[in-house]
């Protein structure tokens, strides 16, 4: 018999103490999880030159930031904004780059004004960098285009690869074109190969 897959604690008080819908407890527990892996992604300096009008929000956020921000803000679709707002209230979502796995301080209660401050800057950042609605996005190549650019005769696991590779290019660079990612997809593909 298979053992079940653990249930964060939070769900389970959701669901189970709460009483409130299932689907209620799996946002509660999608945000919280998703609020964890915000904290790990800004500094201070990036944060406020990325939601300042003076400074190219992509030129101050490394690549890597963009694309794991826009896999957050897909996952949790419109309740992103909440989500931030979480994760400020978690402790400082900007200074020091926190580790996902870094412990919550709960025993000092954080001031709102400061905590809707912080997140209020890293939701303008995200703005700014034009993740905010990307989970409505359309891939800039379908699967058939994929197959064609890769030379693939038939679907598999390695077009899935491709198109999660290509949705991560999409959310580095929003305003990229189909023509910069299909040179970037045989550039990538040329790189595995090797």
């Amino acid at each position: 018999r298979k053992k079940a897959r653990p249930q964060p604690a939070s769900r389970f008080v959701v669901a189970t103490t709460l009483k409130l819908r299932s689907k209620d407890a799996d946002a509660v527990a999608l945000v919280q999880g998703s609020a964890m892996r915000l904290r790990s992604h800004f500094d201070a300096s990036t944060v406020f030159r990325a939601a300042s009008d003076d400074e190219d929000a992509r030129s101050c956020v490394p690549e890597e930031v963009r694309e794991s921000l826009g896999w957050i803000v897909k996952d949790l679709r419109d309740d992103w904004r909440g989500c931030v707002l979480v994760a400020s209230t978690f402790g400082s979502l900007v200074g020091k780059q926190q580790q996902e796995e870094d412990a919550v301080d709960f025993s000092e209660p954080r001031d709102a004004d400061v905590a809707s401050e912080e997140a209020r800057l890293v939701i303008r950042a995200i703005e700014r960098l034009g993740l905010d609605s990307c989970w409505e996005w359309r891939p800039m190549l379908d699967g058939p285009k994929m197959m064609e650019v890769l030379g693939m005769e038939k679907p598999g696991k390695e077009l899935g690869l491709a198109m999660r590779r290509a949705a991560g290019w999409q959310y580095r660079f929003p305003d990229g074109t189909e023509e910069e990612l299909v040179k970037w997809i045989k550039a990538d593909q040329g790189q595995q190969q090797q």
